[in-house]
């Protein structure tokens, strides 16, 4: 496990476009966030859990410990970026990784080679033409983040002022994220969720 690298998981949002809270859908006989959540505990001792919308039920399924520490984004109907806002103001190591709470089909050797980035201010994969996910970033932009505006702001906006790096994959889990309900479905089968 890796201690000077954070986890941030945004798991704030409304899933307007689903009709319901995505993240507690069934996934590997558990739930979507779960699966998420697990996945990071093999990887980080410290992860940081951003709630909102819905937050009693997610939070129910993660007790506070060391490992884990919950918070609010009361301003959650901003954005996704103002979950991420949030999350990395409780990072305490030299770099942090966000990885989305509605992408449970990342695998795990996805996360291995961005850990394994060193000398960069971030590092993500790339599926084809589009950014993926997880980010791994230097805590050194953290301040720059915080800087942007809440409901307009983006990673990228700051991330393309520095060097990092970009590996190309071909597994769509580090893309595709669940906002539909036909998404969830498309990815259950991918990836046999």
């Amino acid at each position: 496990m890796i201690r000077a690298i954070d986890c941030v998981i945004p798991a704030a949002g409304e899933a307007s476009r689903f009709g319901r809270n995505k993240l507690l859908e069934p996934w590997n006989h558990s739930t979507v966030i779960e699966v998420v959540v697990h996945q990071a505990h093999r990887f980080f001792e410290r992860i940081i859990l951003v709630t909102g919308n819905d937050q009693e039920r997610i939070r129910e399924r993660f007790p506070e410990s060391d490992r884990i520490v919950c918070i609010e984004n009361r301003d959650f109907r901003d954005g996704m970026f103002s979950s991420i806002q949030t999350g990395i103001r409780l990072v305490d190591g030299d770099r942090f990784l966000v990885m989305m709470g509605d992408m449970p089909a990342v695998p795990d050797e996805i996360i291995k080679t961005i850990l394994a980035c060193k000398d960069h201010f971030w590092c993500r994969p790339r599926y084809g033409q589009r950014p993926g996910h997880p980010v791994l970033i230097s805590a050194r932009l953290i301040d720059e983040l915080l800087a942007l505006p809440r409901k307009t702001g983006r990673m990228r906006d700051v991330l393309m002022r520095y060097p990092g790096k970009e590996f190309l994959t071909t597994d769509i889990g580090v893309f595709q994220d669940i906002d539909t309900e036909d998404d969830y479905s498309k990815l259950k089968d991918l990836s046999g969720g």
